[in-house]
């Protein structure tokens, strides 16, 4: 600045003299707080060394000037000088600017600055941590000699993105304690069948609500965006509950975005115990008789691994738009390069495939994906166009997807549709029923937004490398002038066990026992016992395992205690030798009778034999079973034939019966109304009460025995 004129220079000189006026700041100049309306600009030069912009700083200079905002228009001072700027700066070595950040130079030092370390220059601004004010104190030091030419500078006002703490807090099914720690490393260990609920709680210290000045932060006009290392993304609330979806690690991420945008995030770990796999136990006769004891043994108590979810999912975002029917391919590249080297096993190396699409008419459309090795695997193969992409095709003609807007090259509103082995519902073909009207054009049936299983298995990619690139083809195969579509995204995610750099976890047993029964008789070693089960049936004995994250697990062994043997109620034989008797016994037996010379049995080690009477009488069947020796016993009675009178002519509105011979008596019963004085005797008086044939019956236990014709005549009459 010195080769400027004397003349120039005190033109400048006046003009500068006036910073209200020319809005130019000197270091010399008195402190200032700005008006942020005018200081908005931090690209044109306003602050300047002592000697203006036409002459340098001189010898001996101590100049300090503090510039404040108004806190209005703007919250922070900022300073920006040197080259990569645009502005001079020639500060000799022996002379430097301090800059500090607040009201005065005990404020912290934010940088000294002069040749020897301006570089290309720098950027600086007041800080919110330090520094509520928003002032930048500058003090100007220059020694006796070797003064430089001085500099230009940018002075502004800015608002910049408020800082705030994104605090979370986490309760394990909802109790205290907080177990949420993202600062030192700590996990959170849960049990599969817990759940943990995450509340945000974020503090604006900086906000317009907090201070009158500033731009509004609060925790309602925030957005909370809570997503899981598997790809899920939760609810926009301040609180969600994370529910694993299996053991193994999974990392919870928080971002809370302001209206600025700014975003501040957080983080926790969480580990979901393992469920051990309990050896398998050994007895020694794992049926004994009530009684008897048991030995039971088991083994150790395995923890498999736990595994934690990594970045597992790879999306690719490119609005592609699919024109109606060229033929051609339209291809997403989806890069991965995080597994080394690993392979795809089988149908399950793949978790879910997910297509985010609009298109006016599915029938027209080829979905397939390409791994890096070329092999294709069929997603949707609605078109049956000649020349396509994938032979065949189901046809879905009227079917869209999406919301699709009507109007050629102009995009709807993409669905994302997925594609997972495990899905409910079914593929394409077998899933045109689930249509919903689309929100834009109700008269458009369009698949429903949903997951679905593939045309083609996952098991198609097996042996493909992971890493490289992968693509989504999509063509439309017929042109109609009218129907077309876009893709907006699509991802793919992987096994997380084919990840080598997932990191893992061990879950170790800390104690571990039978629990408490009082028909353990002993307990040596602690892994097994002797147990006196007191009933018949299963008596259950439960061994639990209780890890590091206080996870409790348990199996149950079972001692089958041999039941005995259950036969029928005694009973009444109504055949003339064959009786099948049905038995309950748990381990088999052998049936035996107390006669055996008139009783015999097809097989006696059945349980439910033929049974064969040669004779009548009242026997006794006994069952005894083979494991026990218990016994049960049934009465059967093979009684005599009743005796009663045969079929006869009477001449009288009265009957005696006589001669009835019988073994534990019967039931007598008649047609026409007939009545008996006492239907249980054995000779009961009958009494007709018409003409013509009746038959009486005469039933003996339930068994009917005997019926005979009585022809009655009332008197006078002739005997026929």
């Amino acid at each position: 600045m010195k080769f400027l004129t004397l003349l120039i220079a005190t033109c400048f000189l006046l003009i500068y003299s006036n910073t209200s006026l020319g809005q130019f700041l000197q270091v010399a100049d008195a402190d200032q707080t700005l008006n942020c309306a005018l200081f908005g600009n931090q690209a044109s030069s306003n602050f300047i060394d002592s000697g203006n912009q036409g002459a340098g700083y001189s010898a001996n200079e101590q100049d300090t000037i503090t510039i404040c905002p108004d806190l209005v228009n703007g919250t922070k001072v900022s300073l920006r000088m040197g080259s990569a700027y645009g502005f001079p700066f020639d500060i000799h070595p022996s002379d430097t600017l301090y800059i500090y950040d607040g009201p005065d130079a005990s404020a912290p030092l934010l940088g000294a600055y002069n040749n020897t370390n301006i570089g290309a220059g720098f950027s600086l601004s007041a800080s919110f941590t330090n520094n509520p004010s928003g002032c930048l104190t500058l003090l100007f030091s220059s020694d006796a000699s070797n003064e430089g030419t001085g500099w230009e500078g940018n002075i502004a006002c800015t608002t910049p993105a408020q800082p705030f703490d994104a605090t979370v807090e986490a309760y394990i099914n909802g109790a205290m304690p907080d177990v949420f720690d993202s600062t030192t490393g700590t996990f959170m260990d849960i049990c599969i069948y817990d759940s943990i609920l995450f509340i945000a709680k974020p503090t604006f210290p900086y906000s317009f609500e907090t201070n009158g000045y500033g731009y509004s932060q609060t925790p309602e006009n925030v957005e909370y965006i809570w997503t899981t290392s598997d790809g899920e993304v939760l609810e926009d609330n301040d609180s969600v509950w994370f529910v694993p979806p299996g053991y193994g690690g999974y990392y919870i991420n928080l971002e809370i975005k302001d209206s600025y945008p700014q975003s501040i995030k957080n983080y926790g770990s969480i580990r979901v115990g393992s469920v051990p796999v309990f050896a398998p136990s050994a007895i020694i006769d794992d049926s004994i008789c009530l009684g008897d004891s048991a030995l039971i043994s088991t083994g150790p108590v395995i923890y498999p691994p736990g595994i934690f979810e990594t970045n597992n999912f790879f999306e690719k975002i490119q609005n592609q738009l699919i024109p109606d029917g060229d033929g051609n391919n339209y291809v997403a590249n989806n890069v991965v390069s995080t597994f080394n080297g690993a392979t795809l096993v089988d149908a399950t190396s793949i978790d879910e495939i997910c297509v985010d699409i609009e298109h006016t008419d599915l029938s027209n459309l080829e979905i397939v994906v390409e791994c890096p090795n070329g092999t294709q695997l069929t997603l949707v193969n609605a078109s049956n166009a000649s020349g396509g992409l994938v032979p065949g095709g189901y046809l879905s003609n009227g079917i869209a997807l999406g919301d699709p807007s009507t109007i050629a090259g102009v995009q709807g509103t993409t669905w994302r549709y997925c594609f997972d082995m495990n899905a409910t519902l079914g593929s394409f073909p077998n899933e045109t029923g689930n249509l919903v009207n689309a929100p834009s054009n109700p008269s458009i049936l369009t698949m429903d937004e949903d997951t679905y299983q593939p045309e083609e298995s996952f098991g198609a990619l097996a042996g493909c490398p992971i890493d490289g690139t992968w693509k989504l083809i999509v063509r439309d195969n017929i042109q109609t002038g009218a129907n077309d579509g876009y893709v907006s995204s699509w991802r793919i995610s992987f096994d997380k066990t084919l990840d080598p750099n997932a990191p893992t976890f061990s879950n170790t047993v800390v104690s571990e026992g039978w629990v408490a029964n009082s028909t353990i008789l002993s307990m040596n070693p602690d892994t097994s016992i002797w147990v006196l089960p007191t009933q018949y049936g299963y008596t259950g004995y439960t061994y639990e395992a209780t890890d590091n994250f206080g996870c409790t697990h348990d199996t149950v062994v079972s001692i089958y205690v041999t039941q005995p043997p259950v036969l029928p109620n005694d009973t009444l034989l109504c055949d003339d030798t064959l009786f099948a008797v049905d038995a309950f016994a748990s381990s088999g037996g052998f049936w035996t009778s107390s006669n055996p010379s008139e009783v015999s049995f097809n097989d006696s080690t059945l349980n439910n034999p033929d049974v064969y009477f040669s004779a009548l009488g009242i026997y006794t069947l006994y069952f005894t079973d083979t494991v026990c020796g218990m016994m049960d016993s049934m009465e059967v009675n093979h009684g005599f034939r009743p005796s009663i009178f045969a079929d006869t002519n009477v001449c009288a509105d009265t009957f005696q019966i006589t001669n009835t011979v019988t073994y534990q008596g019967g039931v007598w019963s008649a047609t026409n109304g007939i009545l008996f004085d006492d239907n249980l005797a054995d000779n009961p008086l009958s009494y007709i009460g018409i003409d013509g044939q009746s038959i009486y019956l005469y039933l003996y236990r339930q068994c009917l025995f005997r019926y005979v014709n009585l022809h009655s005549f009332f008197l006078p009459c002739t005997k026929l």
